[in-house]
């Protein structure tokens, strides 16, 4: 099996393993912690086809790049800025450090979003008509794109979800996982009910 074959599974197994219903009410930031392993997949598979260029890139798995940069990946933003973003700016004990910290993950979502859909679309070229396309600026892109995208997971995991964590009082979690549940079903989004 090839290397972008294994990162393809490994995707598709990790989406398919969300957290419960009552997990998402008991912790809300475990739904985006799950959301940033697929995202984590994702980037293990986008270097996979960059090391690939410039024969050996798998349509298959170009494809299901292409349609997780264009469909999951907003998804998380949007939920994430519209969202957890909003509750936890407008929680009682909300610091400036989090406010200042909530402003840097918007303005690398914004850059992230569309270098994204400037990705997918280079890809699609590349798949679709590979004299068309340019094998090291596509290996570029892809790696600028996945580098930054694990920095930031790193970023929000280790300080932004810690930092929410200890300015927002527990009623607010609370609305926070009612809040993401409703985006969720909104979206059409699968979430298991029981474990």
């Amino acid at each position: 099996m090839s290397e972008q074959m294994r990162q393809r599974e490994n995707l598709a197994a990790a989406a398919n393993h969300p957290p419960t219903a009552a997990e998402i009410r008991h912790d809300p930031f475990a739904y985006l912690s799950y959301e940033h392993v697929i995202e984590e997949r994702l980037c293990d598979l986008l270097e996979a086809i960059a090391d690939a260029l410039p024969d050996g890139v798998s349509p298959v798995c170009a494809k299901l790049a292409v349609d997780y940069l264009q469909s999951r990946f907003p998804g998380h933003i949007a939920l994430e800025n519209e969202i957890v973003f909003p509750v936890l700016k407008a929680a009682r004990s909300v610091n400036l450090s989090l406010g200042h910290a909530i402003k840097q993950a918007m303005q690398e979502h914004a850059a992230d979003e569309d270098t994204a859909a400037e990705l997918a679309e280079a890809l699609t070229a590349f798949v679709d008509d590979r004299e068309a396309g340019d094998a090291n600026v596509l290996g570029y892109m892809l790696r600028g794109f996945f580098e930054q995208r694990r920095r930031h997971i790193v970023w929000e995991e280790s300080l932004l979800y810690p930092l929410a964590r200890s300015n927002v009082e527990a009623a607010e979690v609370d609305g926070l996982g009612e809040s993401i549940l409703h985006y969720l079903m909104q979206s059409n989004r699968i979430v298991r009910v029981s474990g």
